[in-house]
């Protein structure tokens, strides 16, 4: 091989390894560049479930979730109770922005059996979920999917949160990150916790 062709090969290789590297960049600065909320007094809600079709209310009772031992959770298995559900990663920035929020949360409702938080780790990757958790000390129950996750409720969006009152209804999704502990939303989970 001349010295010329090994030039011409290396100047490709570098081309072709920034070729690789440019469309991941792009993805990560337009994750970082998308609207976030910085009025923490206000939460970025979708939309409330009344106007959700019926194809979303009809997959609650499909919705299953698996702990860390591998025992099965259904949506109807915690009927009567009020759920926080929350789809994240914890390789998710804006997940990991929020998720102190829920420690807060789940902090000041700790003596209430009937609030239950499902933290439903996306990628799958139960064990380094349960480690962001515990590093943090944060006492929130760490799920993986039990299945397909259900696209009619989780547009693929992390951080998405549903919250579902005791009879399993769907009452609201927030979609980004939020601040869970604010007094509108400690008000709002307050109120089903009474119904």
């Amino acid at each position: 091989m001349l010295p010329q062709e090994v030039c011409n090969t290396a100047t490709m290789m570098m081309i072709i390894k920034k070729l690789l590297v440019l469309p991941f960049l792009l993805s990560l600065t337009v994750a970082y560049a998308a609207p976030q909320n910085d009025d923490p007094q206000t939460l970025n809600k979708e939309q409330p479930a009344a106007g959700f079709p019926d194809s979303v209310k009809a997959a609650v009772p499909q919705l299953r979730f698996k702990d860390g031992k591998g025992k099965s959770l259904t949506l109807p298995d915690l009927k009567g109770k009020v759920v926080v559900l929350n789809y994240w990663a914890p390789w998710c920035p804006p997940c990991v922005k929020e998720m102190p929020s829920f420690h807060k949360l789940r902090t000041r409702f700790r003596d209430r059996d009937d609030l239950v938080f499902v933290m439903v780790a996306v990628d799958h990757e139960y064990a380094k979920a349960k480690a962001f958790m515990d590093r943090r000390g944060y006492k929130l129950p760490v799920y993986t999917s039990d299945g397909q996750i259900l696209n009619a409720l989780f547009s693929g969006a992390i951080p998405t949160t549903a919250i579902f009152n005791r009879a399993n209804e769907l009452i609201d999704i927030y979609i980004e990150t939020n601040d869970f502990s604010v007094p509108d939303f400690v008000e709002k989970l307050q109120q089903l916790l009474d119904q």
